[in-house]
């Protein structure tokens, strides 16, 4: 028997979900615990609208599976930015 096999074309650049890709720490939230796998200079230096603009626009189409998955990394790195601001401000308030 002859087996026919169809190669699929992915529907993103390998490149931008690497580690150190565009939208690699998107991708690392989306998928685990941000608070274990990000750092907070990781989080912080997240540009939320640079990075929604990606995914609203990007270089090669996304699937809209992918594209989902980065928006919902792209709102647990939102919730962590929250939670460090409203750390540091309940911190300063002690303060005084």
């Amino acid at each position: 028997l002859c087996k026919i096999y169809i190669k699929r074309a992915m529907f993103y650049s390998i490149n931008i979900l690497q580690k150190k890709g565009p939208l690699g720490n998107v991708w690392i939230a989306a998928h685990y615990d941000v608070a274990k796998k990000l750092k907070k200079e990781q989080i912080m230096s997240t540009d939320l609208v640079k990075t929604a603009g990606e995914i609203k626009n990007p270089e090669a189409p996304f699937s809209l599976r992918l594209s989902s998955h980065l928006l919902n990394g792209l709102c647990k790195i939102y919730i962590k930015k929250v939670d460090f601001l409203h750390d540091e401000s309940e911190s300063i308030l002690t303060r005084f």
